[in-house]
């Protein structure tokens, strides 16, 4: 594995700005919105770009925003567990999981500063977000121009992009991530112990998570993410 800013990190950095259990769902930030759950400048932002966004005759609707630990928990295991029941063992079902779950506690959905979204003029899918609805004649498509195009004027960027060299999660179309609270956030996460976090949790697959596996986690999946969206190391 590369050197990386994670495993350079200055000593200054390691005094959290935002407690553990804030940063891993444990506890839930002050939060703002209606239709949504964000933190103060987040819901700010994301109200700003609703209003721009309908002038065009899109309309920025929540999928999915602030999420619990407890939230991530009960997908994760749940989806293990269905994976266990097609016969994969448990390390098969953490390396498919992992395409598409963050474990529970390193989930950006815990901060409050990230936000699934979907246009509501159109009917929403009746189960996940497949690409599809994304692409050109997708249902999607004209959001996801007018959003690459404009949610940056507003602080948000796609979180985990389509480009062929990116690692960790899989292309998300719909994931945006508010960048002026984001950065910093991540750059407190990365030095939590989540050996010590997990102990009194049910988290499935919890007894491989070693430090050297969570190492390349942090570095592949937490880290692989757009670059605009990478702190100032």
């Amino acid at each position: 594995m590369s050197a990386t800013p994670l495993l350079a990190m200055p000593a200054s950095w390691r005094i959290l700005k935002d407690s553990t259990p804030l940063l891993c769902g444990l506890e839930a930030p002050r939060l703002h919105g209606t239709d949504f759950k964000l933190r103060h400048k987040a819901a700010e932002a994301l109200e700003a770009m609703q209003a721009a966004a309908k002038k065009e005759h899109i309309f920025l609707e929540s999928r999915s925003s602030y999420r619990s630990f407890h939230f991530q928990a009960q997908s994760w295991n749940q989806r293990i567990k269905e994976l266990l029941a097609k016969g994969k063992t448990m390390e098969e079902a953490l390396e498919i999981n992992l395409r598409y779950v963050a474990i529970p506690g390193t989930s950006r959905h815990h901060w409050g500063t990230d936000i699934d979204l979907l246009d509501a003029a159109h009917s929403p899918p009746r189960k996940g977000m497949p690409i599809r609805h994304f692409k050109p004649n997708g249902r999607y498509h004209t959001m996801h121009q007018w959003l690459k195009k404009h949610g940056p004027n507003y602080g948000f960027f796609l979180t985990y992009t389509d480009k062929p060299d990116r690692k960790g999660f899989y292309y998300e179309p719909w994931h945006y991530s508010y960048a002026p609270l984001a950065k910093t956030l991540l750059k407190d996460m990365l030095v939590i112990d989540y050996q010590k976090l997990w102990r009194p949790h049910s988290i499935m697959g919890k007894e491989l998570m070693t430090a050297s596996f969570m190492k390349e986690y942090l570095v592949n999946y937490v880290l692989g993410i757009n670059p605009a969206l990478l702190p100032e190391w």
